[in-house]
């Protein structure tokens, strides 16, 4: 069982620029996911455009992984 354990761990994905923070990707993909929901929300869910909202969040996710300010 701890060997399952350590395999997981040493699985563990990191983001684009090697994160100080060590997450899953199914963590990272879920707080994108979030981040591009509350981005659509903010705007009231106008003029949608999915892609768009996505790749804005995951700029915004990977920079706060890796402690820089999004552009």
């Amino acid at each position: 069982m701890a060997s399952k354990r350590n395999r997981r761990t040493k699985s563990a994905a990191r983001t684009p620029q090697q994160s100080a923070v060590e997450i899953t990707t199914k963590q990272r993909h879920h707080m994108i996911e979030e981040a591009a929901y509350f981005q659509a929300l903010s705007r009231g869910f106008a003029q949608a455009n999915p892609e768009e909202d996505w790749f804005f969040a995951e700029a915004r996710v990977d920079a706060m992984l890796s402690d820089k300010k999004p552009h």
